[in-house]
């Protein structure tokens, strides 16, 4: 399905002039300082708005979860689902070596290894002499995406890469002070954690400035709890990313088998299932249909990633990155866009690796408006001023519950895409991308981004 290139009409008429002016105008505040691009365009009658370098590349952030969604639905399908086994192999009369084996999902949560441990203990399993094995092979040991920082490692949003994830690879912690100040905080972690806990943090007398850091000591499932909590202030649960997130999993379904009556020694190791291991139970995912709301609306970096991988493995036999990649670019070659106007190096747009031009941006929407799964595509994307990342912007304009689409923040990166119907009932495509910008939380990029989508909504010729 190859696209042709869009041109910009050479005699516009005066309301596409006046609207032109308009958007040049709200971009020319941020564009003095910071690299802008923007391309618009009429799916319905095939002209081009408005562009300002829609040939340049940007840093795209999120919008790089535009390419994978695209990919993942045309490649595995909408029906395509996870599985995840334990699979056992007897070593007495009542003693097993169990291995829980992971396949990918990456929306497996606890309640799901809670019915995987009944399974397990219906299928006749009492006792586990050997420690637990968790089987991630399906996918490389490659933890995080290529180019991510550092400094990304402990918040939710950087958690590590597994083909055996659960509960987003992250574990709770919640924190209250304590009732007189000068006492140490009160931190209970979620039951299963086996890692350690640091705690240095104190109360603070009432009134007093909330300081409370929480954090991850590198390459170690170890804690740091530092800072101060007044007295009375609520108590807080913050989630921290954990190290081989396969030995989470590993965690909570030791202890569901525990609550199921399956005694098991040890502790969670990293290995893989034994060959001749019989297959005991299996979870399901939902369908690839229902999780892309989920990892498009609320931008969710780990499923990006493990969606990257799962394209990999299941096209081309190699759940890696770079797998994934190579069948993205084939996928993005079938629909037309130029190899030159895209580099993705990773499935989230974590990466500050990944570049894109907005045309290009523009033409992926154009092909999936066209694609055998339209609806589902555009039905993952978030809705302005109803959910997602967009969900409190644009309320109470022309734009809001009618611009669907994808927003994309990194430091210094600023982007929104999607489609519309304008006031004169046209369906366009906007890109709107802001590089090297100097705001510490983006808003008055977000602001202007704001400003050129309602006004395109309002437009009528």
């Amino acid at each position: 399905m190859l696209l042709a290139a869009r041109v910009q009409a050479q005699d516009p008429g005066p309301a596409l002039a006046a609207l032109r002016a308009q958007l040049q105008a709200i971009l020319a505040p941020i564009a003095q300082r910071a690299h802008v691009g923007a391309y618009v365009e009429s799916l319905t009658r095939g002209d081009v708005l408005f562009e300002l370098q829609a040939d340049r590349l940007f840093t795209p952030a999120s919008n790089t979860k535009l390419f994978t969604a695209a990919a993942a639905l045309d490649r595995l399908g909408p029906d395509f689902r996870f599985e995840t086994q334990v699979r056992g192999l007897k070593r007495g009369r009542n003693d097993w070596d169990l291995t829980l084996q992971g396949g990918g999902d990456p929306v497996l949560a606890t309640a799901d290894l809670a019915s995987l441990a009944k399974a397990t203990r219906d299928a006749g399993v009492v006792r586990v002499s050997r420690p637990l094995r968790c089987d991630d092979g399906y996918f490389d040991a490659q933890r995080y995406g290529f180019g991510w920082s550092f400094g990304d490692e402990p918040f939710y949003y950087g958690a590590q890469i597994s083909a055996l994830t659960v509960n987003r690879n992250v574990t709770r912690v919640t924190i209250r002070p304590a009732a007189r100040a000068g006492l140490a905080l009160l931190v209970e972690p979620e039951p299963f954690y086996r890692g350690a806990i640091d705690v240095t943090a104190t109360t603070a007398p009432a009134g007093s400035a909330d300081t409370l850091s929480v954090t991850r000591r590198r390459a170690r499932n170890e804690i740091v709890v530092a800072g101060e909590m007044p007295v009375g202030a609520a108590a807080r649960t913050v989630s921290v990313t954990v190290e081989e997130p396969a030995l989470l999993a590993g965690w909570i379904f030791q202890d569901e088998l525990a609550k199921a009556g399956v005694r098991v020694a040890g502790t969670p190791e990293r290995r893989a299932a034994p060959p001749t291991a019989i297959v005991l139970a299996r979870h399901t995912s939902p369908p690839l249909a229902e999780i892309l709301p989920l990892f498009n609306k609320p931008s969710d970096n780990l499923i990006g990633e493990m969606l990257l991988k799962t394209i990999g493995r299941v096209r081309r036999g190699v759940g890696s990155a770079a797998a994934g990649r190579a069948e993205v670019s084939a996928f993005l070659g079938e629909i037309g866009i130029d190899p030159g106007a895209y580099r993705l190096m990773d499935g989230s747009g974590l990466s500050r690796n990944n570049l894109v031009a907005p045309r290009a941006i523009a033409q992926l929407y154009r092909a999936m408006r066209q694609h055998r799964h339209a609806d589902i595509f555009f039905d993952s994307l978030t809705v302005a001023g109803v959910d997602g990342t967009l969900r409190r912007r644009m309320l109470g304009t022309a734009a809001a519950n009618n611009l669907r689409g994808k927003t994309g923040t990194l430091m210094g990166v600023c982007t929104l895409s999607g489609v519309m119907r304008t006031a004169g009932g046209e369906e366009i495509v906007l890109v709107v991308m802001t590089n090297h910008h100097t705001d510490a939380d983006s808003s008055r990029v977000r602001a202007v981004e704001d400003r050129f989508a309602v006004t395109l909504a309002e437009f009528r010729r």
